[in-house]
């Protein structure tokens, strides 16, 4: 498949941990060295008109957005997933379950269910994903001997959850409740050590990141 891209650069004032859309015109983007989210607001040419950066402290990695909040992992000292509101201040948070264990090891990034009431974390270190409402409670959980070093996930209109298996090199489709429907793409497809994974509402496509390339999969012709 051939698809047309145009990119564009952005000057960073450190490593990037991960990124999410805030409104059409705006994204998150988590700095973990700095302990920063960056928020930039886009022209409709992709010219930045806006920044602003809101301190989370260090660690961040995973980010999100939900009515006005921003959902952030840590994934060190202790491995946390927290709700923020947009000025920084912390509403929630979770790292323990309902039995008091500690829930996560490495939360590498996160994602919202398409009905925005459960937060999808992925552990790079257990092998695994989580599911949490937004009072905490784990609501569902995969784990499969085909999907290791989970990191980035996304979710599409229908709420299917799509997460990269970085050491496994396939991209994993799940249901809304984190049961395992296929490995959508892997080895046979060329996937290697994927890192990314974003979906396009307007052309129903994926968008997968592994080794320094992007893979296309339309969705519509499975």
């Amino acid at each position: 498949m051939s698809v047309s891209t145009t990119s564009y650069t952005l000057d960073l004032p450190s490593n990037p941990g991960a990124v999410a859309k805030v409104d059409n015109n705006k994204a998150a983007v988590t700095f973990p060295e700095l302990g920063i989210v960056r928020l930039k607001t886009f022209s409709k040419c992709m010219t930045v008109t806006n920044t602003e950066d809101t301190g989370v402290g260090k660690y961040c990695h995973g980010v999100a957005y939900s009515n006005n909040k921003l959902i952030v992992s840590y994934t060190y000292s202790p491995a946390t997933v927290k709700i923020l509101d947009m000025t920084g201040k912390v509403l929630k948070t979770f790292h323990k379950d309902q039995q008091g264990r500690c829930l996560f090891v490495d939360p590498y990034n996160l994602t919202i269910s398409a009905d925005n009431t459960v937060i999808y974390v992925s552990d790079f270190e257990k092998n695994c994903v989580i599911g949490l409402t937004f009072d905490g409670r784990v609501k569902a959980i995969n784990k499969d001997d085909q999907l290791k070093s989970p990191c980035q996930l996304t979710v599409d209109t229908s709420g299917a959850v799509f997460v990269c298996g970085h050491s496994s090199d396939n991209i994993h489709q799940l249901s809304p409740d984190l049961t395992k429907v296929k490995i959508l793409m892997g080895k046979e497809q060329g996937i290697n050590g994927p890192v990314g994974v974003a979906y396009c509402q307007n052309k129903n496509r994926l968008y997968v990141s592994h080794l320094g390339n992007i893979k296309v999969f339309d969705l519509s012709l499975e």
